[in-house]
This record gives C-alpha cells, sequence and structure tokens, in this order.
C-alpha cells in the first residue's frame, strides 16, 4: 500500500528493516535525487500496516538501519558512512558509538544483542573492505579473522550461529568467529554480482540480490542451504533488491 510522507518533495523509500517481532518496518527515505545520488536520509518507522509513521532524524544523513533483538534500538551509518550510530527506536537517545575506524557500512545486530557486525574500512585505505565486530557500546571493535579484503553485507543466521555475507561477486557463509567459511551461490556471466543475503527466519534458506543481464538488471534469488539449490523469485522484474523476510510470528 502506498505511504505518505511528509513533505512536498519527490520522495523514494527504500533500505526496509523488519523489527525482531515482525510488527514494525524501519526504512530510510528523502528527496529521490539525493537518495538516489548519495545513499542515505532520514529513518522513518511505521507499523507493518502502514500506520503509525514516524520520523525519527532529520537532515538527510542516516542509512543502513538494524534492529536491536528487543526491538528498543536501532543501529545505523551517519554522514556518508563516517559515523555508526545507536538510537531509541522512538527516535530520542541517538549517540555516536564509532567514528574513528574510516568507513562504515550495513551494520547487523546480532540476535543475542552482545555484537554489532559491519562492513568497514580503515580510515587509510578505504577501498579495502572487510567484516569487523563491536559491542554495542562501541568497545572492542575488531576485524573477523581468515577472510580476503573484499567482504560485505554481514547477515546473521536467526540463532546467531553463522554469518553470510558478500565476498568477491558470491555469497558466502561462515561462523560467527570467522571459521569455516563456504561458497553459497556461483555467479557466471550473465550473472555480475551476488549480495545483500538475508536469512529466513527458521535458517534455512537465504535471499539475496544477483545483478545480472550484463548489469541491466538486479532480481531477488533464494539459495535452499540443505540442497543448495537456486531458484529465482523475482524473473519478470527488471529492478529488485535489498530482499528483508518478515520474521516469524
Amino acid at each position: 500500500m502506498p505511504i505518505e510522507l511528509p513533505g512536498s518533495f519527490s520522495t523514494y523509500a527504500g533500505q526496509l528493516a523488519w523489527s525482531p517481532d515482525g510488527s514494525r518496518l524501519a526504512f530510510v527515505a528523502g528527496r529521490a535525487h539525493h537518495v538516489h545520488a548519495q545513499g542515505d536520509g532520514d529513518l522513518f518507522v511505521m507499523r507493518a500496516d502502514g500506520t503509525h509513521l514516524k520520523r525519527l532524524t532529520s537532515g538527510l544523513s542516516v542509512s543502513a538501519p538494524s534492529w536491536s533483538p528487543d526491538g528498543s534500538r536501532i543501529v545505523a551509518v551517519r554522514n556518508q558512512g563516517t559515523e555508526l550510530i545507536v538510537l531509541r527506536a522512538t527516535g530520542d537517545d541517538l549517540h555516536v558509538i564509532s567514528s574513528r575506524h574510516g568507513y562504515y557500512q550495513l551494520p547487523a545486530w546480532s540476535p543475542d544483542g552482545r555484537w554489532i557486525a559491519v562492513q568497514s574500512a580503515p580510515i587509510d585505505t578505504l577501498d579495502v573492505e572487510s567484516l569487523y565486530l563491536l559491542h554495542p557500546d562501541g568497545s572492542d571493535l575488531h576485524r573477523l579473522p581468515g577472510g580476503t579484503l573484499s567482504e560485505g553485507y554481514p547477515a546473521w543466521s536467526p540463532d546467531g550461529a553463522r554469518l553470510a555475507y558478500r565476498e568477491g561477486e558470491r555469497i558466502w557463509m561462515m561462523n560467527a568467529d570467522g571459521t569455516d567459511r563456504t561458497q553459497l551461490t556461483h555467479c557466471h556471466l550473465p550473472c555480475v554480482a551476488d549480495f545483500s543475503p538475508a536469512w529466513s527466519p527458521d535458517g534455512r534458506r537465504i535471499a539475496f540480490t544477483r545483478q545480472e543481464d550484463g548489469g541491466g538488471a538486479t532480481r531477488i534469488y533464494v539459495v535452499d542451504l540443505h540442497t543448495g539449490r537456486v531458484r529465482g523469485l523475482t524473473p519478470n522484474l527488471q529492478w529488485a533488491g535489498s530482499p528483508s523476510w518478515r520474521p516469524s510470528s
């Protein structure tokens, strides 16, 4: 259903994130030309039926929201990736938890609430991306061992034991401590890249975005972790991305 956003300007909304109980959605919205060009906007929360829309931030500077497991807080990126922030889902008590490492993208809060996984790069090597963990108060920032220098899009399994992620142009999976890394997808032309993994609530499947047609389309696929079978969910769409499973109630 269409959602009426505040403001008289042309708006764009995306980067959806379900609350842990599936009752609310967080998303980023703003002036269409800004969101497309800069990748960030203002943070909004609404009920799953589109009611009770609330604007949490103002200033066109937030991206990539992820909920705490109790649904009380949201972690996000601010100011073009230079700050990692946490705020209450009511919009107050915003504070920066990390701003000294260089560049942050796509934070993901662990199901037990102890860790935030984030795609990051040291300040002196911004073209080198790896996966890092840190506590929600900003302490103990450390790189997960054993990977390459081209990793991103971390996504926790529902039990918190594993992380799915993008390495190069493929979707991989590993234990939460960085061990037992396993490649899940095999992207070959006309596929260009696989990214943006999202676990099903039962932990048996992972949806992801596939860029294909030589870069002329993005579509949603899902891989079955038991059989390894990959199938398309949006074959008739040219542009679809950023899958997000609604949690089981």
